[in-house]
C-alpha cells in the first residue's frame, strides 16, 4: 500500500521532514527578488561574485539575461514548491532506506527520490552542480552536456543529450535548459527548466524533449558524519507520442534507480580521492 510521504514514519523521517522544515524557512527569509536565497555556482557564500539587487554583476545585466533570470528565479520557486508539497506518495526503498516518490500533476506523473551519498557535502556539490561538462562521466544516462550561454555566477543555458530510454524503445533525446544553481545554509541546489534558445545546437535527426520544473539538492546528513543526502525531482516530458503512460512511467522508475546507484558510485570515487 502507498504511503503518503508527509506520513511515511521510519528512522528516515526525521531527515525527509527536517529537509522540508528548512526549505520553508530559506523561503521566508526571501523578499523581493530571490537573488537574495542564492549563492553563486562555485564561490563561497557571501562573496563579492554574489548578485544583489541593484549592485554587482546583476545591474549590468542586458534586459534579455535580466529576464532568462528572473525566469530561472521563478522556476526555482516552482520546483521547490513541488519538492515541498506534502502528497508525494512512498513507490519504493532503494539500498540504505532511500525512498522513491511519486505524485500526479494533471496528466503525468512526477517522480523525486532521495540518496543517500558517503562523501561530504560541499565535495559532493562541487562534483554534481559546478562540473556539469563532466557529468556524462558518472552519469550513464547523459552522452553529451555543455553549456550555451552564461548569464552570471549562478544562472546559465546548457544542452544535454542522453542516450535511449525504455530499454532501446525511446531513441535519444535533447534538451536546452536554463540553470540556476548555488546554495543557502546548508543545503546546496540545482534548478532546470526548458527553454527555446537562438543558439540551438540540435541535430536533424534528435527528438526535443523537456525539462518542466525540476531540482537537485543536496544537503548534509545529519544522523552520518561525511555523508551527504541528496533530493532528485524528475519532472520531465520525453515527447513519446503514443508510447502508454504506464509505460513511461515504468522508464522513469528504472532511470531513477540508475541514478541512485550513480550518485552513490561518484561519492563513493570522490571520497576515495580525498584519502
Amino acid at each position: 500500500m502507498l504511503q503518503r510521504r508527509a506520513g511515511y514514519t521510519n528512522q528516515r523521517t526525521p531527515l525527509v521532514g527536517h529537509q522540508h522544515q528548512r526549505v520553508r524557512d530559506y523561503l521566508s527569509t526571501c523578499t523581493g527578488s530571490v537573488s537574495n536565497f542564492y549563492s553563486p555556482m562555485g564561490s563561497p557564500q557571501g562573496s563579492d561574485d554574489e548578485d544583489e539587487e541593484g549592485a554587482g554583476p546583476r545591474s549590468r545585466l542586458s534586459e534579455e539575461d535580466r529576464a532568462l533570470r528572473q525566469q530561472a528565479e521563478e522556476n526555482c520557486r516552482r520546483a521547490l514548491d513541488l519538492l515541498n508539497s506534502s502528497d508525494w506518495k512512498q513507490e519504493e526503498v532503494f539500498d540504505d532506506d532511500d525512498i522513491l516518490f511519486s505524485r500526479r500533476v494533471g496528466s503525468h506523473t512526477l517522480f523525486m527520490f532521495t540518496c543517500t551519498v558517503a562523501c561530504p557535502t560541499e565535495t559532493f556539490a562541487n562534483e554534481l552542480i559546478h562540473n556539469c561538462d563532466h557529468c556524462p562521466e558518472w552519469n550513464g544516462s547523459l552522452t553529451s552536456c555543455r553549456q550555451l550561454q552564461r548569464i552570471d555566477g549562478q544562472c546559465e543555458v546548457r544542452y544535454q543529450q542522453t542516450g535511449p530510454f525504455l530499454g532501446g524503445m525511446v531513441s535519444p533525446r535533447d534538451f536546452i535548459n536554463l540553470r540556476l544553481a548555488g546554495r543557502k545554509g546548508l543545503m546546496f541546489f540545482s534548478s532546470v527548466v526548458s527553454i527555446a534558445h537562438r543558439d540551438d545546437p540540435r541535430p536533424s535527426d534528435m527528438v526535443r524533449a523537456v525539462n518542466r520544473p525540476t531540482i537537485i539538492t543536496i544537503r548534509p546528513c545529519v544522523r552520518r558524519p561525511r555523508h551527504c543526502v541528496v533530493e532528485w525531482l524528475m519532472n520531465f516530458d520525453c515527447r513519446v507520442g503514443m508510447v502508454p503512460r504506464r509505460m513511461t512511467d515504468r522508464g522513469t522508475r528504472q532511470a531513477a534507480r540508475s541514478l541512485h546507484s550513480y550518485l552513490r558510485q561518484l561519492g563513493r570515487r570522490l571520497a576515495a580521492a580525498e584519502v
